[in-house]
């Protein structure tokens, strides 16, 4: 709530604003906390790909909360547009938010023992060097470091197959991790003015960043946790 209450105050300049904002974004927190504690197993919310998706729609319920109330705030006070364009802005922001980073900061919290990938020189190589591409492909493709003068091509799908080999080849922990620093570098870009979405008006072009993170996360999360969950069960029927 401070921190929402701080940001909005810097934003507006308006303390009932941003009293408001701040309690908008703080209810629509509790609410997905709630609903992921009460139906999708808490904080073992990661270990099925049921729950998983159940929780991201959650996710994207509880955005509803922090969208509304900027509705009820009325046009163009907030600084994130005016209509229904600010309403939509709000709402992709509290779900990216929610979902590239709240599901490594759970993995942190919550590790277990059954998650714990066996640790040599060859997986620590093996990682270092999915993050080395990932690196890599990201500053290339949303950061200008590509070898054209043209620096907006549409090569966004390059990201894709690393946050797929984390899936594969590690786990849910690791894939969020990704996903966090591709966000990063892709949010860090495109406000720059690089990358394929940096083509379009600075509205529009956060909303296409948005919506392509919240896809990229979802999948990667996805695919991580039903790599996962397979995995326990290889290792009961082993010992079985």
């Amino acid at each position: 709530f401070s921190v929402s209450l701080v940001v909005s105050f810097v934003v507006t300049g308006e303390p009932l604003v941003s009293i408001v904002a701040a309690s908008g974004h703080t209810a629509g927190a509790v609410a997905g906390a709630v609903l992921i504690e009460r139906f999708a197993r808490g904080r073992d919310v990661f270990r099925s790909v049921h729950t998983t998706l159940r929780a991201v729609l959650f996710i994207v319920v509880s955005g509803c909360v922090p969208a509304a109330a900027y509705a009820v705030m009325g046009s163009g006070r907030t600084g994130m547009g005016s209509g229904w364009p600010g309403v939509t802005g709000v709402w992709l922001g509290h779900v990216i938010g929610a979902l590239v980073v709240a599901p490594w900061v759970m993995m942190i919290c919550t590790r277990t023992p059954e998650r714990q990938l066996p640790r040599n020189w060859r997986a620590t190589l093996e990682s270092a060097a999915l993050q080395t591409c990932l690196w890599v492909i990201a500053l290339g493709v949303f950061a200008g470091y590509f070898p054209s003068p043209v620096k907006t091509y549409p090569l966004e799908f390059l990201c894709l197959p690393f946050l797929l080999w984390a899936a594969f080849r590690f786990g849910p922990r690791e894939v969020a991790l990704a996903v966090g620093v591709l966000s990063g570098i892709a949010v860090w870009g495109t406000v720059r003015g690089y990358g394929p979405f940096a083509g379009h008006a600075p509205v529009e072009a956060v909303w296409l960043l948005q919506a392509y993170l919240t896809v990229m996360s979802i999948t990667g999360i996805a695919f991580s946790t039903a790599v996962d969950e397979r995995r326990r069960a290889e290792a009961r029927l082993q010992e079985l």
